[in-house]
């Protein structure tokens, strides 16, 4: 059965990719799980239209970060919730801290730098 990847998966391939899946697993895991669809020519379009406008609203938000002066005030807003340390990623750290918040933000960074971590981190 022919799918669509909607978000990566192990194995099989990258969001965006039409793979062969057997059926069962396609019926079973993929679909209901949100992890494919059926590659129709239909979902083919919307997912084509989809990754369009992404990209089309990533270059407007890029804009107006290019236009952005020295100095400027800013203000963020991060999700909310529980974080920890991915020990087992690769990938960068970039922490983000103020006020009360600097304190596991540190301990993270602690642990990572006494248990040998090789991954660059960036402070903010």
């Amino acid at each position: 059965m022919k799918v669509i990847l909607i978000k990566d998966v192990k194995g099989l391939g990258k969001a965006g990719e039409i793979k062969e899946a057997k059926d069962g697993y396609a019926r079973n895991y993929l679909i209901p799980k949100r992890f494919a669809k059926l590659a129709t020519k239909e979902a083919i379009r919307e997912w084509e239209l989809e990754q369009k406008r992404k990209e089309e609203e990533l270059k407007k938000e890029l804009a107006k970060f290019n236009e952005l002066k020295e100095k400027s005030l800013l203000k963020i807003e991060g999700p909310k919730g529980s974080f920890y340390l991915r020990e087992s990623s690769d990938k960068p750290m970039i922490m983000v801290a103020g006020g009360t918040g600097f304190g596991p933000v540190k301990a993270m960074v602690e642990h990572a730098l006494e248990s040998g971590s090789q991954r660059k981190i960036h402070i903010y």
